[in-house]
């Protein structure tokens, strides 16, 4: 619905994220060749617009595509790629938040540990970039208490889990993350 509405409007930008969208989640959905397709749809009208910085949107959806493929190297090559071409921050809109933690995601899947870290920070310290990715936000803090967690850093790990924990007691609804980061502070705060 929302890529026939951005088609009916001929705003190529809501078509771009429509697209982006679609990809992701047929991802989430398993689907086998539905995400590629749609990036090479998503790719097709980048290049043919004004804005040709918009492809990071693609380079992010090729990097989720190799990311499920459990290939971690060229999934950073695109997701690099992408935050390269991401704007100053600057509006609640801003990409910066999703971009970041799929880098730092697939750093931690391919077992680089210290560039997941300062990828992780890096979206802990985002302003306008992450509030439209809110979620996203709060879990860096939880993935930072983690990766502390594994380093031995209690005390930084025990902050982190504490920050993640705060931003989700008005949530409705327990997660794994959150029951894991209730279980992993108690543990640590009893040594």
């Amino acid at each position: 619905m929302a890529l026939n509405s951005a088609v009916e409007a001929e705003d190529l930008t809501q078509q771009a994220g429509a697209l982006h969208c679609k990809g992701l989640i047929y991802l989430e959905m398993k689907s086998i060749d539905e995400p590629r397709k749609t990036a090479d749809e998503l790719k097709e009208l980048i290049q043919g617009g004004m804005d040709r910085k918009r492809i990071r949107r693609y380079y992010h959806l090729m990097g989720m595509i190799e990311l499920e493929r459990e290939n971690s190297s060229k999934a950073i090559e695109y997701f690099r790629d992408a935050i390269s071409l991401l704007p100053f921050e600057h509006s609640q809109d801003d990409e910066h938040a999703l971009f970041i933690d799929s880098l730092a995601s697939a750093y931690y899947k391919s077992g680089d540990v210290e560039k997941a870290q300062l990828e992780f920070e890096k979206i802990a310290s985002l302003t306008a970039g992450r509030q439209y990715w809110a979620d996203i936000y709060t879990k860096s803090f939880y993935k930072l208490a983690k990766i502390y967690q594994e380093k031995g850093w209690n005390g930084k790990a025990i902050e982190h889990f504490e920050q993640f924990i705060g931003f989700r007691k008005e949530a409705d609804q327990e997660t794994p993350e959150l029951t894991d980061a209730k279980n992993q502070l108690a543990q640590l705060q009893s040594q």
